[in-house]
């Protein structure tokens, strides 16, 4: 079975859920497609606000939830990183780069989420992205030599836009066997579909 997983490699959520679906796909013989996005856009399609044009009421509760999971699931995050908001540009492409080159695309995704939010780097930074990809053992020349190329930056916008389509509004979203869960605390159910527990959930195919 198939997960296809839209995500924001900017997206505090996506961090708490990224290595979390990786055991969860290993644990039901799954694979991943991890496809980055742009999530600026998907939220100029569907309503979104991005988090410095939220009201200073929604940007206190959002600290308080990434609290609550932060000590929920055992998992640090540094609330306010010093590189945030960032360019996800470089760091989409550069791990769409791996992914066409058949390396560990989801390592490397992680790698970056952990950059931001534990680590204080700044992603969009092409060092940044060569030690991280070197710190994995990956080709760090041959990832970024490829990240350049145009039709990386076109798979990107694609991604984007077949994310709108399939319904995603924010990250992370997975998709499976016609299933569409948004967010890391919808992983419980992702597993329940993978697992074959599943019944009629709302949106499922007929």
């Amino acid at each position: 079975m198939h997960i296809d997983y839209y995500f924001s490699v900017v997206s505090d959520w996506a961090y708490f859920g990224g290595e979390r679906l990786e055991r969860l796909a290993r644990r039901h013989g799954a694979t991943i497609r991890h496809k980055p996005m742009q999530l600026s856009a998907v939220y100029a399609q569907t309503g979104g606000i991005l988090l410095q044009q939220r009201s200073t009421q929604r940007q206190a509760y959002r600290v308080t939830e990434l609290e609550r999971w932060r000590d929920h699931l055992g998992i640090p995050i540094t609330l306010h990183p010093r590189h945030y908001p960032v360019d996800d540009i470089p760091a989409s492409c550069a791990i769409l780069a791996a992914q066409e080159l058949g390396m560990a695309t989801g390592d490397y995704a992680n790698a970056v989420l952990r950059a931001i939010w534990t680590q204080e780097r700044d992603i969009s930074e092409p060092r940044t992205l060569d030690e991280i990809a070197r710190g994995l053992g990956l080709d760090a020349d041959a990832i970024l030599q490829r990240a350049q190329a145009p039709h990386i930056r076109q798979r990107l916008a694609d991604n984007t836009r077949e994310a709108i389509g399939h319904g995603v509004f924010g990250s992370p979203f997975y998709l499976c066997n016609g299933h569409l869960f948004w967010g890391q605390d919808r992983l419980p159910f992702l597993e329940d579909v993978l697992a074959g527990r599943v019944g009629a959930y709302a949106g499922a195919p007929a």
